[in-house]
C-alpha cells in the first residue's frame, strides 16, 4: 500500500485546480515567483493522486489536464529564453 501526504488545501480540489488554472493563463509571459511554482506543482502531484485513487470528479480530471498543459508551456517557455532573463526566478 502506498501512503502519501494530503496536501491541505482551502476549498475542494476542483476549486484549488481552477484558480492555479486562472493564475497561470493570468500570468503567461510574466515571472511568477518559485514558491507559486512550487505550489502549482505540488498541487499537480495531489491531484494525479486523487484522480489515481478514483476519488475524483470528471471536472477535476479534465482540470488537471488543463493545469499540467499549462504547466508544461510554462516550463517549455522558460527553458526557450536566454539564460539572462531567468535571473529573476
Amino acid at each position: 500500500m502506498s501512503v502519501f501526504r494530503v496536501m491541505k488545501l482551502h476549498g475542494s480540489l476542483t476549486e484549488n485546480l481552477n484558480a492555479a488554472l486562472a493564475s497561470m493563463r493570468r500570468l503567461r509571459g510574466h515571472p511568477v515567483h518559485a514558491d507559486t511554482l512550487d505550489y502549482w506543482y505540488n498541487l499537480l502531484a495531489h491531484a494525479r493522486k486523487v484522480v489515481r485513487s478514483g476519488h475524483s470528479s470528471t471536472s477535476a480530471e479534465t482540470l488537471l489536464a488543463a493545469v499540467s498543459l499549462e504547466f508544461a508551456e510554462r516550463l517549455k517557455a522558460k527553458e526557450s529564453r536566454p539564460e539572462s532573463s531567468n535571473a529573476n526566478r
